[in-house]
């Protein structure tokens, strides 16, 4: 009987990493969760292990011959973007980045393919048609900078030149989860508020968790890629017809819509940053369905699946 496929999740406890586990284990592999504390609700068949994101520990063994190591550690960007709190969000990233990198060379069978999560914040803000894998990282502002250095944190460390690395340039992920920006836009909607934000013209690019979840093990399973991979939906659109798509899902013929000087008012009081709803980027998949993925949730209408 074939070994199952090992994985190892950093940051296992959260929306993506809850999902991806219960998807892994699905597909027969074994999962191990290395997160700061074990859930109280965990999920089946993962095992897990604690760490601080910060120093080695007993944790490294766990990456010993694993198949799969992924990194979705990264303090939430849903806050002010004060001194402290940008900060914190960068040196996240950077520092579990490193730290895996350093543990990969304390052991003697590392692994065959580190995917690090990364964020398409660090493409220009654009318009349609978008940009692929093959643009430059030459966007503006603190969410580009924190996505370049992300970035080489991952591709400038060294480790063995056995270990395929992949940085996963993700949009805004949409699945049913308490707190998920999908939940927090279907509850506007029934509540009459789901319409355009700002101009309503700006770039939402986005990928359902089910086509993140099969689209992360694809990426296993096609030796020949590596380097950045956006992990977007082949339909980005506006946001007003995103908010149009949701309210139809949810059978609102009507939203009221936030203009800009109304986000920039609120911002503060909710506690976000602005550019978090005002930001345009169209991205696309070009690795992704080059390389033969099908995505099961391609349009926004598709999201009934996982919307409720």
């Amino acid at each position: 009987m074939e070994k199952p496929h090992r994985a190892v999740i950093a940051g296992a406890n959260g929306f993506i990493g809850q999902f991806l586990s219960a998807h892994l284990i699905a597909q027969g592999w074994q999962v191990c969760g290395l997160v700061r504390k074990i859930p109280a609700e965990p999920v089946d068949g993962v095992s897990y292990q604690l760490w601080n994101g910060q120093s080695l520990g007993e944790w490294t063994s766990q990456l010993e011959g694993a198949d799969l190591l992924v990194n979705l550690v990264g303090r939430s960007v849903n806050c002010r973007f004060t001194a402290e709190n940008r900060q914190q969000i960068l040196n996240s990233r950077i520092q579990s980045t490193q730290l895996l990198a350093e543990s990969i060379n304390q052991i003697e069978m590392p692994p065959k393919l580190w995917v690090n999560a990364s964020g398409i914040s660090g493409y220009a803000q654009n318009g349609a048609p978008g940009n692929d894998e093959s643009a430059a990282l030459d966007g503006e502002g603190f969410l580009a900078e924190v996505v370049r250095q992300w970035e080489d944190a991952l591709f400038s460390a060294e480790i063995p030149s056995s270990v395929r690395r992949i940085a996963m340039r993700t949009g805004v992920v949409f699945g049913n989860h308490p707190g998920s920006a999908w939940t927090k836009l279907t509850q506007l909607a029934r509540l009459m508020l789901g319409g355009p934000v700002g101009s309503g013209k700006q770039g939402v690019s986005w990928i359902a968790i089910g086509d993140y979840c099969r689209a992360l093990e694809h990426l296993f399973h096609q030796h020949q890629l590596a380097g950045p991979v956006n992990f977007t939906s082949p339909n980005p659109l506006s946001n007003a017809e995103m908010m149009a798509a949701i309210r139809q899902l949810e059978n609102r013929p009507f939203g009221a819509p936030a203009f800009s000087w109304m986000i920039h008012l609120a911002a503060p009081i909710v506690g976000i940053d602005p550019s978090l709803v005002l930001d345009s980027y169209w991205c696309l998949p070009e690795k992704l369905q080059s390389s033969g993925f099908h995505f099961t949730t391609a349009k926004i209408s598709q999201m009934a699946q996982w919307g409720r």
